[in-house]
């Protein structure tokens, strides 16, 4: 799925066809250049980030130096001519930012997204709604668990997207939606946190029927057979549930799902822009935040 068309949207969902002190650096050179815009970006996590051990210290910069190669390598190919934002005090607390996090923790899940939002972050006009989201997603991010990305990323697809087949929503449910996670499904904790960090909030229309069948229903009515006779005329024929559990990936969806509390909630603005950078990252894609992100 690697174009933004691929991805269309359904009713009332989306259709595609910090406390410290920061050093910031300001050239006064609209011109910069790739080395120029690499070498603000450690100079000034450098004058950042925490006194450390030589080791520690090392190891820091090491991350850091990675996560800018990434950024500097996605910039260059997608947008070279946004390069020179990094002398923008808002961008470099961003970058810095993102450079902390990853060099305290070396995730590598978490350099593939945290590069993906700063490139976007990049691409955003100074001071707008999608530059001050970004911000926080960033912010955020560290704060989440891997399994609690694809539950956000799993909550964005079935409530907020209609992809180009309910086959494919099946399978990244039964992908995305990870096994504990149903047993962590036990635990409000798990989920109440992402209410916490501000990537979710109570699904206020929550009931028995946001079952998988019903957003299949909302969305695909298009696949749906319906009987054409008959005291059932116009009624689905057979229901949802028959028609779309062929497989154990699909019976795997539908369980997941309906017994998960993850249909009670849904996504923030931060939530939606976390879980298109991880879509991204995960399936090769190239979703536009601005579709759901409005000015």
């Amino acid at each position: 799925m690697r174009s933004r068309k691929e991805i269309q949207a359904g009713d009332e969902s989306t259709n595609i066809q910090d406390s410290e002190n920061v050093t910031v650096t300001n050239t006064h050179n609209y011109g910069v250049t790739y080395a120029d815009a690499r070498q603000i970006a450690l100079d000034v996590f450098k004058a950042n980030f925490y006194e450390l051990s030589e080791a520690a210290k090392a190891t820091a910069v090491e991350r850091a130096e990675q996560l800018v190669n990434n950024l500097m390598a996605k910039i260059q190919s997608q947008a070279p001519e946004s390069i020179s934002k990094i002398q923008y005090p808002d961008v470099q607390y961003a970058v810095v930012n993102a450079q902390k996090h990853y060099a305290r923790s070396g995730n590598t899940d978490s350099l593939n997204l945290l590069t993906d939002l700063l490139k976007d972050r990049f691409l955003m006009d100074e001071g707008s709604l999608k530059a001050i989201i970004l911000n926080e997603a960033i912010e955020v991010l560290p704060k989440l668990t891997i399994n609690q990305i694809k539950i956000i990323c799993t909550i964005f697809l079935v409530k907020n997207v209609k992809l180009p087949k309910a086959r494919l929503l099946i399978d990244n449910v039964s992908q995305f939606l990870f096994d504990h996670g149903i047993h962590a499904a036990d635990n409000l904790q798990f989920y109440e946190h992402l209410l916490f960090v501000g990537v979710a909030a109570h699904d206020n229309l929550v009931s028995a029927e946001q079952n998988l069948e019903y957003f299949i229903r909302k969305n695909y009515k298009h696949e749906l057979n319906y009987a054409s006779e008959g005291p059932n005329r116009g009624k689905e024929d057979p229901p949802v549930i028959n028609q779309f559990i062929i497989d154990d990936i699909s019976r795997d969806a539908f369980n997941k799902w309906n017994n998960s509390f993850a249909k009670r909630y849904v996504l923030t603005s931060v939530g939606i822009a976390i879980a298109v950078a991880y879509y991204n990252a995960e399936k090769g894609a190239n979703i536009d935040l601005g579709i759901w992100i409005k000015e």
